[in-house]
């Protein structure tokens, strides 16, 4: 699950007069220098922008109509984003087709092609218009001589445990490489100055296991989260080839637990064993994690094939190391209630079941969030209003734009409109995979919609308690 910081260098509110628009391109330029974009990918954003705020202008106001438009520019991770938000009339730009008896539509297919990632949003608050350019390609690696290397027979090295240093984190970049080429998911640690940033703000927590030659034979971190306050997830490990007799993933699992209890006082620690064998289901088991739901389809095709020789893509089961458990209330749709109570009860989890409310907040609270390189899709939904129906179907817009193959659903369970929530996306074929709890904000409802993907139950591998979580989740599959 990445983790996605936003920074915002500059905000605009401007008057709907074409006179102003080079005012607004003028700073976007101003500040896209200053992050080093060539001068051709910033003409090419500015005319994209330029086309955005003709939307606005044309179609978002009648002629004489005085108002006004916010333009925000922002940067999350890598990428280099432009919103524009207006309050016009309420048309859909994404629907406007370009051929040669629909010129109108002309402005749209440009966006697309001179940006990295367009998305059209509307919502009872008004719409948005986001433009996406990638800051950064992929950095240059050559795959090390060490995974060709034969393992080493001394028995007696003593690795150093510690968090990462700066100049550890190409290494771990490398070891990365080696293992998963380009298609780890978490795109950050391929570009070392990037990922120590991430690791001295907070956003990750990385553990490196060194040599005595200072050699980086192993890594583990904690990625938090934004949408996740409270729980981090356990992720990026990986051990040089040559080192893996050492037993160090086993001494970095250890150690990370203890930074996640004890030095960032979490809630949880939760982590993602693969659902296509049983082996580390049965290191979870051991290790004390519960089992809490499944992630279906999660891995792109690139990852698995790199991994498995597998052109479909896999699954993985979900886990909780609690280290908190406070009392909450919680509010299940009747189709769910067996998956949450099921997982609640085998977890000692202090929870007490609330009573559906007919009163809706007027407007949503959600999140919504595109992972391309696992062609993923994430909503994070903390109040269901009135409008929710109209908001998940824009998402949904949105994300087929992206050709994002499957969409996650995080609904809040301690926010009494969670049944709601939940009813209105069955309509839209999502269904219950299980439940992420502890995070600050709430308990989080995990549900999935399978877009063109089936899951092959019968192809998953798993051990007790998730045998029986599966049984439950597969019942609620529309597919089945």
């Amino acid at each position: 699950m990445s983790n996605i910081q936003k920074q915002v260098l500059g905000q605009i509110k401007i008057v709907n007069d074409i006179r102003f628009i080079e005012t607004v391109l003028g700073c976007i330029r101003s500040l896209a220098t200053n992050y080093n974009l060539p001068n051709n990918e910033i003409n090419r954003l500015t005319l994209a922008t330029e086309e955005a705020i003709g939307n606005v202008l044309t179609w978002g106001y009648k002629k004489d109509e005085k108002a006004f438009y916010e333009v925000e520019v922002n940067i999350t991770n890598m990428d280099f984003n432009i919103v524009i938000r207006d309050t016009g009339m309420p048309f859909d730009f994404a629907k406007m087709n370009f051929d040669e008896n629909h010129l109108e539509g002309m402005g749209v297919h440009l966006m697309y092609q001179l940006v990295d990632h367009v998305d059209f949003v509307l919502s009872s608050n008004g719409r948005e218009q986001r433009l996406v350019k990638h800051l950064q390609k992929l950095p240059s690696y050559e795959r090390s001589l060490a995974v060709y290397e034969n393992k080493l027979t001394d028995e007696n090295i003593i690795f150093d445990f510690h968090k990462i240093r700066n100049e550890e984190s190409l290494a771990v970049a490398q070891c990365v490489y080696d293992e998963y080429a380009y298609t780890y998911p978490y795109e950050m640690v391929y570009y070392p100055d990037l990922f120590y940033k991430a690791c001295e703000n907070g956003e990750v927590y990385s553990l490196v296991a060194t040599a005595p030659n200072g050699e980086v034979a192993g890594h583990l971190a904690l990625t938090m989260n934004v949408n996740l306050p409270g729980i981090a997830e356990m992720g990026i490990g990986v051990v040089r080839q040559k080192y893996r007799k050492f037993h160090i993933m086993k001494i970095l699992t250890e150690k990370i637990i203890d930074v996640a209890k004890n030095v960032l006082n979490l809630n949880g620690m939760f982590a993602q064993p693969v659902a296509y064998h049983s082996i580390t289901q049965h290191i979870s088991n051991k290790r004390g994690l519960l089992a809490c739901g499944f992630a279906l389809a999660y891995s792109n095709e690139d990852l698995d094939s790199h991994i498995n020789n597998s052109k479909s893509r896999r699954s993985f089961a979900i886990n909780m190391l609690p280290f908190s458990n406070e009392e909450r209330m919680y509010y299940a749709h009747k189709d769910v209630k067996k998956l949450v109570q099921s997982i609640y009860k085998a977890g000692c989890y202090n929870r007490k079941e609330g009573k559906e409310i007919s009163v809706l907040e007027s407007i949503s609270h959600s999140k919504l969030s595109i992972n391309d390189i696992l062609k993923l899709a994430k909503i994070f939904v903390d109040v269901a209003g009135n409008d929710w129906e109209t908001v998940l179907k824009n998402y949904i817009l949105s994300i087929k734009r992206s050709k994002s193959k499957v969409i996650e659903l995080y609904i809040n369970v301690n926010h009494p409109s969670a049944i709601h929530a939940y009813d209105v996306a069955k309509k839209f074929n999502f269904f219950a995979t299980g439940i992420l709890p502890l995070s600050d904000t709430g308990d989080y409802l995990t549900a999935e919609c399978l877009m063109n993907e089936v899951i092959d139950y019968d192809a998953l591998q798993t051990i007790e308690p998730y045998t029986s979580i599966l049984k439950i989740v597969r019942a609620l599959d529309p597919n089945e």
